[in-house]
């Protein structure tokens, strides 16, 4: 059996584990002070998948809050390879939104995913309602491009601007040519 349930401090060793099993390419030690910062400044936005005879930590999710304009802001989602296609990443991903709602009220929640990665592109995609908002060129550490994506959060009206602070390393899509562009770029990908 399978619980969800806030991080804390004593779960950042199983989540820097996990990171390990997920994402070896973008691992850096360094990560542990990341997650401490948002478990003491974005103490509810933050939770484990744990396994519940065991305890060992399946998944995990982290996020924070744009507070200058109510946004929030997906940093880490992982699930352990073995476990993944079970449901783990779309629960751990409801609670956060949820919690950023309940605590903040944020419009949207946005992201950044490998553009390479098709499977995590169609996850958040098509099963977590997110949609493409912008590139963002050399992205991650290892120079590797990322899609923004953007979901409306529930009873939320739609706003045409992200806002700035979460490191997008291209600007916001101001005019609707440059949000068709983009549209016809990710739809030429053949997502299975």
């Amino acid at each position: 059996m399978v619980v969800i349930r806030q991080a804390t401090m004593d779960d950042i060793p199983g989540m820097q584990d996990l990171d390990l099993d997920c994402f070896e390419e973008e691992n850096h030690p360094g990560d542990y002070l990341y997650y401490e910062d948002y478990l003491v400044l974005w103490p509810g936005l933050s939770y484990v998948a744990e396994e519940n005879v065991t305890g060992r930590i399946l998944g995990y999710v982290v996020a924070r809050m744009e507070v200058t304009k109510p946004h929030g802001y997906i940093s880490y989602l992982g699930v352990l390879p073995t476990h993944r296609r079970k449901g783990i990443a779309k629960k751990l991903m409801s609670v956060a939104q949820n919690a950023m709602v309940q605590e903040y009220g944020p419009e949207r929640v946005s992201l950044h995913v490998l553009k390479s990665s098709r499977a995590a592109i169609n996850l958040f995609t098509k099963r977590l309602g997110y949609k493409f908002y912008e590139s963002a060129d050399m992205f991650y550490d290892n120079g590797e491009d990322a899609y923004v994506l953007v979901k409306q959060l529930q009873g939320k009206q739609q706003a045409d601007h992200i806002g700035d602070g979460f490191g997008h390393a291209a600007g916001c899509l101001s005019s609707e040519t440059a949000r068709a562009k983009l549209k016809r770029q990710t739809e030429t990908l053949q997502l299975s």
